[in-house]
């Protein structure tokens, strides 16, 4: 019998440069075969220790974010970038 989980979903390319999601949960092998398909769909956040479900958007599909994450991941991950930009000036 099947467990039942949410998917944690992760952008991927076809060897002919089509894009894909497929989910990363261990004994899933659900994929999304187009991209399209995405939109929409809800995915465990990537973020660290999160796990929050998020709406894949039809702008995170269009922009080829990798990993779905929750918008206090996105900012965190913002703010923790602009400090390594920082520490380099």
């Amino acid at each position: 019998m099947k467990k039942k989980h949410f998917h944690k979903y992760e952008r991927m390319i076809w060897p002919n440069k089509r894009i894909f999601y497929k989910c990363m949960e261990t004994g899933c092998n659900h994929y999304l075969p187009i991209a399209e398909l995405a939109i929409g769909r809800e995915s465990l956040c990537w973020g660290p220790n999160c796990n929050r479900l998020v709406t894949i958007t039809k702008e995170d599909v269009r922009y080829g974010l990798k990993h779905p994450m929750c918008e206090r991941c996105k900012e965190q991950r913002k703010e923790g970038r602009g400090a390594l930009i920082n520490v380099g000036k």
